[in-house]
């Protein structure tokens, strides 16, 4: 029974995260800086995967900087 109860526990959280992931609200996250591509453009790092996001500063390659994603949408991206 105790077995049973673990693997729903587990089970539930995991459906849960998945759906806070797709989740339609701003989100922040921390990104390493990879490279200025163009003029207020860089592409930046988050879990190995390269995302190309606006800023208006002056960004450093391996600054660590924070991004936001309106709606959760990486196309929208901002340094902040």
């Amino acid at each position: 029974m105790r077995e049973i109860s673990t693997t729903l526990s587990e089970t539930i959280i995991d459906v849960c995260n998945k759906i806070i992931a797709s989740a339609k609200f701003d989100k922040t996250y921390r990104c390493r800086v990879i490279s200025k591509v163009a003029d207020n453009k860089y592409l930046v790092s988050k879990d190995n995967v390269q995302h190309l996001v606006s800023g208006k500063g002056t960004y450093n390659a391996n600054q660590i900087v924070h991004v936001l994603l309106p709606e959760n949408n990486w196309k929208n991206a901002i340094i902040l």
